[in-house]
This record gives structure tokens, C-alpha cells and sequence, in this order.
């Protein structure tokens, strides 16, 4: 393979977007569906409630102190009375209380409500924990993918550099002679020995060894790898101690807000930023360890351009942040490509927190050798729109493509203005022609691209009429 590192990532990656989409759509679906169903059962559970208030000791206002936002304690006593006819609460013994109850309009109610109040509690339970499940399976599958990378990064210098790993490894006659195995057989089952023997390792032992043996690059301390170990030994509370703490958590995290035994939630928002951290310790690993694989440099770059201008263009300025700000780090580029790549760490800081922070150094940037692209980007970055449309008029497919203006973030404002509805009418022909760069294809994606065509032919075959 002509660029190992490279096709790992990508292939993490497009498996970690396939993820985030799919978690997406579940989302919606499962959200949608418990709105769906949970007013099915408010009258039932409101029913369930009032009598279990009405056993002597127990107060309502505690019963219902975990979940106020779905029970209105105002609005009790009216369902209440809209609904029960009559009730008796029997006391059969000290631990046993039994409720005989009717109620109002029950036909109509029993169209709409689930007649057993006991049976609502129940149900409405197993709906609200369906969200808690989605986003545990989800956690559980994206840490999946990022140890399939470590595996695979792992796999790649092990074969590379056996010397770096395996002086000290040994394979006896009898294994060598078991089962009439070929070199070849044996040589993959110690590799899959040393991977598996490699994964055990704690999360921190990985990185070691990259730093130690490969001159890795990467701070164990920074604030984002912080953040992704709390992350990984969360995951391993949800696998192994149902989100419960204990030492092992305590030890590895970094979360010093919590002790042993507390219950630690995954909602929404946790998922939807541990994508984020999760990436942006992929996208550093692959990048930190880029000089171990010969004449992946320039290839790499480009995939990570192109990675965070697409997190640009979906608003996940964290990463394309994260991204750029790494790839200006590098000296081995071009001037214009180094000067790309500040404008788009620029334009993520500028939608992510303001201007307060790079406006200065913007403001500053010498123009005086730059090429037209630059001057229109200062511009544009500063929110100078009529002087973005009078720069554009000289570079308009000369420097700047009209699909540049339409999609490219640096824009996003000035796609607002008036500014931008003059321009685009005074260069409609232009903005009707569509075009992306063809360079950017990667022809060793040649078998996924034919892979999606022959499925497309077999859907198109399937529904001929």
C-alpha cells in the first residue's frame, strides 16, 4: 500500500462519520418516538402518583422531586378531578396498601391512556431510558473505532520497524513446525500476538511507546488528550460497572469532581462532544506520527486541509480549529499554503469565540506581497463587505472561484449582506456554472468508488418498474 497512514485515517474517519450520522438519525428517531408515546401514558402515571401519595407517609413533593419537569404539581389536582371518579386506598396489612378506583369517561380515556397506572409507570421508564441506551451504544462503538486506529497505526510500525519492537521476541521449533504452518502464516499469528499483547496496555502505555520509540510529538498533558481520557474510561464504566465510579476511573480520568460509587449520565451533549474530542485525538495521532511512514507528508496534509475545511463548512469549528492550527505547526509547505491554512484557523476562531483574540493580528497582516486571494480574505475576515466585493471584482475565477464564494466559511457573513445580492446579480452567469477540484479525489479510493456505483446499479436494477 503506497500510503498506509494516510488510508487508515481516512478510512477511520469516513467509519467515525458514519457513525455520527447514524447516531444523528437514531437520535431523532428515538426522540420523535418518546414524544410521540409518552403523553400516552401522563393521565395513567399522574393516577399512579395520587394514590401513592395518598399512603400515610409519603409526600408528593418527594415523590415527584426527580422529575419535575414532566409532572406540573399545579396542574395535579385539576387532571386529578378530571379524570377520577372515585377511589378507595384498603390498608391489607403494615406493607400492603391496595387502591379500587373508577373513573370519569373511561371510554374515552381508554383510547388514549394506558387504563393501568402501574403498567404507565412502567412504560413511561422504559421510553425515557431509551435515549440513555442509544448513547451508550454509541459511546461504546466510537471508542471502537478509535482502537481500531491504535490497532492498525500499531500493526503499520510493527511490520516497518520489527527491529524497534521485536529484538527481544522469540518463536520455538515447536511452533514453528505446529499445524505444517508456512513462514507467512507465522509471521501474521506473532504480529496478531503483538498487537493483542500491545492492546492490553493502558491508554497511556500506547503513547508512550510511540513517543519513546518513534521521537512521537505528543503531549500526554494537553488539555484535549485531558478531555479524551475521561472519555475513554467512562466508556469502560459503561462496558464494565453499569456508569458507576470506582478506582480504576478515578485513577485514569482526570476527573477529580466525583468519588467512588456516583453515577456518571452520557446525554446528548456528552456524545456530541466526545465525537469531537475523539477526532481531534485521531486526526493529532495519525498526524504526530506522519515522518515514521516515507513520502506521506504532502499526502497527509492535504487530507487534513480538506478534512477541516469540511468541518468548516458543517460548523464543527472545534475541530477545524484543532486541525489548522497543528498544520501550521509545520514548516515543510509552501508560504501560500501555510497562509491557506491561518486564514481557516482564522475564520474557525473567529465563529467560535469572536474577534476579540485575532483581530489585532489581523488587522495587522501585511498585504503588500500577498496575492489577491489574501487581501480578499483580510476583508472578508474583518467584516469589511464593500471592500470584499471590490477585491472580488478583480480576482472573481481568478484566484477565487464563484463556487469559493458560495461555500467557503470565510464568506459566511458576507453571504448575509447586501452586499453579496449585488455581486451575485451582477455575476449570474458566473455562479450558475457548479465545479469542485478534481485533485481532490484520491484514486486509491478507485475500489470505493466502484463499490458505490455498483450498488447504486443494483438499487436502480431492484426498483425497475
Amino acid at each position: 500500500m503506497k500510503h498506509p497512514l494516510t488510508v487508515l485515517l481516512k478510512n477511520t474517519i469516513r467509519s467515525i462519520d458514519n457513525l455520527q450520522e447514524y447516531y444523528i438519525l437514531q437520535l431523532d428517531s428515538v426522540t420523535s418516538h418518546i414524544n410521540k408515546q409518552l403523553p400516552k401514558y401522563y393521565n395513567s402515571v399522574i393516577l399512579e402518583l395520587f394514590f401513592i401519595s395518598k399512603i400515610p407517609g409519603i409526600n408528593l413533593s418527594e415523590v415527584l422531586d426527580n422529575d419535575k419537569s414532566f409532572f406540573d404539581t399545579e396542574m395535579l389536582p385539576k387532571i386529578i378531578d378530571e379524570i377520577l371518579d372515585s377511589y378507595e386506598i384498603v390498608d391489607e396489612d403494615d406493607e400492603t396498601w391496595k387502591v379500587k378506583y373508577t373513573l370519569k369517561h373511561i371510554g374515552n380515556l381508554s383510547k388514549q391512556n394506558v387504563p393501568n397506572p402501574y403498567l404507565a409507570i412502567e412504560k413511561s421508564l422504559e421510553l425515557k431510558k431509551q435515549n440513555t441506551i442509544l448513547n451508550k451504544s454509541v459511546l461504546m462503538m466510537l471508542l471502537v473505532k478509535y482502537e481500531e486506529a491504535i490497532s492498525g497505526i500499531y500493526k503499520f510500525l510493527l511490520e516497518k520497524y520489527p527491529a524497534a519492537y521485536l529484538n527481544e521476541k522469540n518463536i520455538t521449533y515447536a511452533e514453528l513446525f505446529s499445524d505444517n504452518a508456512d513462514i507467512s502464516y507465522i509471521k501474521q499469528k506473532f504480529v496478531d500476538h503483538e498487537i493483542e499483547s500491545f492492546m492490553r496496555q493502558p491508554l497511556i502505555e500506547w503513547y508512550k511507546t510511540f513517543i519513546n520509540t518513534h521521537a512521537m510529538k505528543f503531549s500526554i498533558d494537553s488539555d484535549e488528550f485531558k478531555r479524551f481520557k475521561e472519555i475513554y474510561y467512562r466508556r469502560n464504566l459503561v462496558v464494565h460497572n453499569q456508569n458507576v465510579v470506582n478506582d480504576n476511573y478515578l485513577k485514569n480520568s482526570g476527573n477529580d469532581g466525583v468519588k467512588i460509587g456516583d453515577i456518571l449520565d452520557i446525554d446528548d451533549e456528552y456524545i456530541k462532544n466526545a465525537f469531537s474530542t475523539v477526532l481531534i485525538i485521531i486526526y493529532e495521532t495519525f498526524w504526530r506520527l506522519v515522518h515514521t511512514s516515507k513520502n506521506e507528508h504532502d499526502i497527509l496534509v492535504d487530507v487534513m486541509f480538506e478534512r477541516g475545511y469540511i468541518y468548516m463548512v458543517k460548523n464543527q469549528w472545534e475541530i477545524s480549529k484543532f486541525i489548522f492550527e497543528m498544520l501550521m505547526e509545520d514548516d515543510n509547505q509552501r508560504a501560500s499554503i501555510k497562509m491557506c491554512e491561518r486564514i481557516n484557523y482564522w475564520i474557525s476562531i473567529k465563529n467560535s469565540e469572536g474577534m476579540e483574540n485575532i483581530r489585532n493580528e489581523i488587522e495587522n497582516l501585511d498585504l503588500s506581497a500577498m496575492q489577491e486571494k489574501f487581501i480578499v480574505a483580510k476583508y472578508a475576515l474583518l467584516d469589511d463587505f464593500q471592500q470584499v466585493s471590490v477585491a472580488l471584482e478583480r480576482t472573481i475565477n481568478d484566484g477565487i472561484m464563484s463556487n469559493d464564494i458560495v461555500e467557503w466559511p470565510l464568506f459566511k457573513q458576507y453571504r448575509e449582506t447586501e452586499e453579496y445580492k449585488v455581486f451575485l446579480e451582477k455575476h449570474k452567469e458566473l455562479f450558475d456554472v457548479k465545479g469542485y477540484d478534481i485533485t481532490n479525489i484520491d484514486l486509491e479510493d478507485k475500489e470505493d468508488i466502484v463499490s458505490v456505483l455498483q450498488s447504486v446499479k443494483e438499487m436502480l436494477e431492484k426498483h425497475k418498474p
